[in-house]
């Protein structure tokens, strides 16, 4: 038998590329296997309580209700590309932006400053 979830499927893919060396970064979550991952490789598996806060870094700084999804790049050389896709309470947002891009929403670098913390 199935066990009930005590709250919706979470999950995130969070893509990072470009730059002088031409990285490309892959950080992702769901909360069915509880599995963070980057570039397909397991760095550990969220608590709850640590899902719930990560859930409450999309919701409180406005995620799914983004009115725009692409910022175009600032005129900076060789500059990262930052895509940010998520999924909760059958709500779906994507959301693009460069380094030096403008008007990015202060909500969307706290979500991927975050991201950046708990995957180091």
């Amino acid at each position: 038998m199935e066990q009930e979830r005590p709250y919706p499927v979470f999950a995130f893919v969070y893509r990072i590329s470009g730059g002088i060396a031409g990285i490309k970064n892959v950080i992702s979550y769901d909360s069915i296997t509880k599995e963070l991952l980057r570039n397909d490789q397991l760095l550990k598996k969220l608590s709850n309580e640590d899902e719930k806060k990560l859930i409450a870094t999309f919701t409180d700084n406005g995620f799914f209700e983004a009115d725009r999804y692409s910022y175009p790049p600032g005129n900076v050389s060789d500059a990262f590309e930052f895509e940010l896709i998520a999924t909760w309470q059958l709500k779906g947002a994507f959301i693009r932006w460069y380094t030096g891009s403008e008007g990015v929403p202060e909500g969307i670098l706290k979500i991927s400053s975050e991201i950046d913390k708990i995957s180091s």
